[in-house]
């Protein structure tokens, strides 16, 4: 080892160079397979990417291993703005307009493509290295350990969120821009802590440089399919579907499952078949330029049990009934703050507004009868 001719500053932290070339490599590729069924305008963007999750060939793979959130382009882009004078314009011209709309998904689908390959061809391939399988067991195991609910909610851009959670890569960075009042000062002090290790070596001194030297307010259940090696029960998962038509159905819509994935869950063809068929969906125009009403398919969507978002509110005492398609995913604790909601309720009878008391309900107060009896 002594003849081995290699500094003695080597570390493991070299590798790092050879993780984000592996990190470019993967996101060039899967960027390149999403593009083909992203659909990069305000209106679809959301729904194309869940159907990215459930009808392409392993789309959901490749949906995981790429990073997508609505406010993260937000926030990035509003960084110029801290650029003295012509700050607002820089950031308008980025937007394409006055927000993140049509110009911008399409500007920045083409603009993060290009500067993935331009970097790619700049630093060369020699680094990378075979460490996927660190990357791909969060992957595989755990997609969501790392995100936030908030990736499943449709964004809003007319409603800012209390909170926008970015990366876990990037809260750091996040934590400093909200603890600076000044944003050109936050913004000078993020790029600061980045350049600051450009200064290690001018500042390191040492001779030898070398790295060898209920919780939340819920009930906390023991599922089967927690944790890296957990596994879902179809059995469970079919009686589910069970409650679900026949509790659920009536005030929530379920608008993003297709029939035909039901057979993921160990339906057989002939069963999702009889499924859909039980059901009613709108189609049309006929010949005559009306809009008809016909059995259900495995290939059609469960339908909404109200028209529009209005008619539900109306129907539930002025409060909406959220969509059931992603809702483990988009609350935060998942499947325990669900269990937590089911079985929080305080009494049988609502108050006098209508009302029912819930203790692991944001507010202690909710809209939704108890549907467990």
């Amino acid at each position: 080892m002594a003849a081995y001719p290699v500094p003695k500053n080597l570390s493991y932290l070299w590798n790092f160079g050879s993780l984000a070339g592996i990190a470019l490599v993967v996101q060039i590729v899967t960027g390149v397979f999403l593009a083909m069924h992203y659909t990069p305008h305000v209106d679809y963007a959301f729904d194309s990417v869940e159907r990215i999750m459930r009808d392409v060939r392993y789309g959901w793979l490749i949906r995981y291993t790429h990073a997508m959130s609505f406010w993260g382009a937000t926030v990035i882009t509003n960084l110029f703005s801290a650029v003295p004078v012509v700050g607002e314009n820089i950031v308008r011209w980025l937007w394409g307009g006055f927000a993140v709309d049509n110009p911008t998904l399409n500007s920045e689908v083409k603009a993060r493509y290009r500067t993935h390959l331009s970097v790619l061809f700049g630093e060369g391939l020699h680094n990378i290295r075979v460490v996927l399988h660190f990357l791909y067991l969060f992957v595989f195991y755990a997609p969501n350990y790392l995100g936030h609910p908030d990736n499943y909610i449709e964004a809003n851009p007319m409603v800012t969120p209390e909170h926008i959670v970015p990366e876990w890569y990037f809260l750091p960075f996040y934590a400093m821009l909200r603890s600076i009042p000044d944003k050109l000062l936050g913004v000078a002090t993020m790029f600061g802590s980045i350049a600051v290790w450009f200064l290690l070596p001018v500042l390191d001194r040492s001779a030898v440089k070398s790295g060898a030297e209920t919780q939340g307010g819920v009930v906390r259940q023991k599922w089967k399919f927690s944790g890296i090696f957990g596994s879902f029960d179809r059995s469970a998962i079919q009686r589910g579907y069970q409650v679900y038509k026949e509790v659920c159905s009536s005030c929530h819509s379920m608008s993003r499952i297709a029939f035909r994935n039901l057979r993921d869950v160990g339906f057989s063809e002939e069963e999702v078949k009889a499924i859909a068929s039980s059901y009613s969906v709108s189609d049309g125009p006929n010949e005559a330029g009306e809009m008809f009403e016909r059995p259900g398919m495995p290939a059609d969507y469960f339908p909404n049990p109200f028209p529009n978002k209005e008619a539900a509110a109306a129907s539930n005492n002025g409060a909406y009934p959220p969509d059931l398609s992603l809702i483990i995913k988009a609350r935060h604790n998942g499947a325990d703050y669900v269990y937590s909601l089911l079985t929080g309720y305080e009494g049988s009878e609502p108050d006098e507004g209508g009302l029912y008391l819930n203790r692991h309900f944001p507010g202690g107060k909710i809209a939704m009868a108890p549907p467990l009896f």
